[in-house]
C-alpha cells in the first residue's frame, strides 16, 4: 500500500486529551473577553482580543490556530465596529 499523500491528515481534528483542553480554555477565554464589560480605556482591545482566542480555540483542534486568530481578530473588529457605531449613532443627546 502507498504512503498517504502529504497534507492527508491536514484537515482532520487532532483529538488529543491535550488539544482538547486547549481549544476550551481558549474558548472560554475569549468568550469571557467578549461578553465581560471592561471598565479601562483598552476595553476597545476586549472584541478582537476575545475572538482571536474564540478562532485560536476552535481551530487549534486542526492545528490552524494562527488562521483561527487572525479570521476571529477580523470578526471582533467588524462586529466592534458594527455596535459601537449604533451605540454612538443611538445614543440619546445630554
Amino acid at each position: 500500500m502507498p504512503p498517504p499523500p502529504i497534507g492527508y491528515n491536514a484537515g482532520m481534528g487532532q483529538f488529543s486529551l491535550k488539544r482538547l483542553f486547549i481549544a476550551v480554555t481558549l474558548i472560554a477565554i475569549g468568550i469571557a473577553r467578549i461578553v465581560v464589560r471592561p471598565t479601562s480605556d483598552l476595553g476597545s482591545l476586549m472584541w478582537p482580543l476575545g475572538g482571536a482566542a474564540v478562532g485560536a480555540g476552535a481551530l487549534s483542534l486542526y492545528r490552524r490556530p494562527i488562521i483561527g486568530a487572525v479570521a476571529g481578530a477580523i470578526i471582533g473588529m467588524i462586529l466592534q465596529v458594527l455596535i459601537a457605531g449604533s451605540l454612538i449613532v443611538d445614543a440619546p443627546a445630554h
